[in-house]
């Protein structure tokens, strides 16, 4: 029976898919899955703010929180200059305090990568193969036009329209396992997406609470901290993604570990090959080409990317909530950009 728009099954969920129709995700032969977070110069919150932050949102989505799932992360965080978004294999979040704008082999904005929308408080690079196996995800924050806070230990923060970092990066990590926003925002995309039950997602405007209520929906407003936990949805994406009877590493140990990145991220500051990036806002027809490289870790767990595949990537708005009048927030850009 074909659902209308305002309908909708329990524990519906929506994954992204590559330009031949693949459901996307992770084939990973290791775990925890590392995530490198690179504060850079952005002060705006404590080092140990921040790890709690991108601790608090990975583990929203791990295991621990969901049996159902075995979803594992490992966050490092590493002072430095952080490597700019590239198909490096390596899962970074970077703090994006002196620009917001796709970034050149120099560090500077690339002038013919075009513009970061500066209402997007975070966006995720995401590079998969066509046959839907992610191989790489960067996530950068907007540190540029926002700012940031712990809203739970500092409800009232100097900056009232501060974003809870956490409830954001919440979001972001579910972007990086492969699930999609719940919803349609018309003009905001080529096509209405299907939920997992082959149905098609509302429109965010007019989205049932349920929908509205789950982690991946596109919006948030300064002091949200709602998404900080998955609802029903999220954890059903997860837990059907990523099942804990496909744990790669039954076993545990050290055996299956995920070998450390390497102590610069991979490539040097502003280095490193972004071929088949696009632009903000949709999926790239993408031409970049895997030629085979290989990450292999000690103890015999190779994690890997094996062949030769046609690829494809784009930066995914984390909230688009400034796309649709029906959903509004408060938002104050930092200084007159």
């Amino acid at each position: 029976m074909l659902l209308l728009f305002g309908e909708r099954e329990a524990e519906a969920y929506v994954q992204s898919h590559s330009s031949t129709g693949a459901a996307l995700a992770w084939m990973p032969k290791c775990l925890p899955l590392p995530i490198m977070v690179y504060p850079g110069t952005f002060s705006g919150m404590t080092i140990e703010e921040i790890t709690g932050a991108v601790t608090g949102a990975a583990a929203a989505w791990s295991a621990g929180a969901n049996p159902c799932t075995f979803v594992e992360f490992e966050v490092t965080v590493r002072d430095g200059p952080a490597p700019r978004p590239a198909n490096d294999g390596i899962k970074t979040i970077i703090f994006r305090d002196t620009s917001w704008c796709p970034l050149d082999s120099t560090g500077g904005c690339d002038p013919v990568g075009g513009v970061y929308d500066p209402a997007s408080p975070a966006l995720a690079t995401m590079f998969a193969r066509t046959t839907g196996e992610i191989v790489d995800v960067d996530i950068e924050v907007n540190a540029y036009h926002f700012y940031w806070a712990d809203r739970v230990a500092h409800p009232d923060p100097p900056e009232p329209s501060s974003y809870d970092l956490q409830n954001v990066l919440t979001q972001e990590i579910g972007h990086m396992l492969g699930l999609d926003s719940p919803c349609f925002i018309p003009g905001g995309g080529p096509t209405r997406p299907n939920d997992n039950a082959g149905q098609p997602v509302p429109d965010c405007a007019t989205a049932p609470t349920s929908v509205q209520a789950s982690t991946m929906f596109p919006s948030t407003t300064p002091g949200d901290v709602g998404k900080r936990t998955l609802e029903a949805d999220d954890r059903a994406g997860v837990c059907a993604i990523y099942p804990a009877a496909a744990n790669p590493c039954p076993s545990g140990g050290s055996a299956c570990a995920c070998p450390p990145p390497p102590a610069d991220g991979g490539q040097d500051a502003g280095g490193g090959d972004d071929a088949g990036a696009s632009t903000d806002g949709g999926p790239a027809d993408g031409s970049s080409t895997d030629a085979g490289k290989k990450k292999s870790s000690g103890g015999g767990c190779s994690c890997e990317t094996a062949g030769r595949s046609s690829e494809r990537s784009w930066r995914a708005l984390v909230f688009l909530a400034a796309a649709f009048a029906a959903i509004t927030r408060s938002r104050r850009l930092k200084g007159d950009r």
